[in-house]
């Protein structure tokens, strides 16, 4: 089974805030914006499992920061006996990962970094945008 997850981009939010459903860390949609496109932070939007549970466990659609859908899928592989694949749906591209638990270890920032190379551009289109890390354009 693929476990699917929505990145919430800021202009797709409806509300003043945006919260995660298990850490309740939330954030003006102005600040998210800030924080999102500075990779400091994003949230996801897991939908109820589309298959019957097996274990007949509730399910419903969660919003998660980061953080939680780490830990969330660090406890899912625990209670799996292989890897489990993950489907990442970011303003309709996808991005299939395979999560092992054997992989994972207990430093969520780590894992974080290497997880945030799939969102880079590979492109070197030059799209205006000044960013403070880049070098002067003269």
């Amino acid at each position: 089974m693929v476990h699917k997850a929505y990145v919430i981009l800021p202009k797709d939010i409806g509300s003043l805030l945006i919260e995660c459903d298990d850490c309740s860390i939330n954030y003006r949609v102005e600040d998210y914006k800030t924080l999102y496109f500075s990779k400091k932070i994003c949230y996801f939007f897991l939908p109820e499992e589309e298959e019957e549970p097996t274990d007949h466990s509730f399910t419903f659609d969660i919003i998660l920061c980061h953080q939680c859908l780490f830990k969330y899928l660090k406890k899912t592989t625990s209670q799996t006996s292989g890897p489990l694949t993950v489907l990442i749906i970011d303003e309709g591209k996808g991005y299939h990962i395979t999560v092992d638990p054997d992989d994972i270890d207990s430093n969520a920032d780590e894992w974080m970094d290497n997880f945030d190379d799939l969102f880079d551009d590979d492109d070197d289109d030059d799209d205006d945008e000044y960013d403070f890390l880049d070098p002067p354009k003269y």
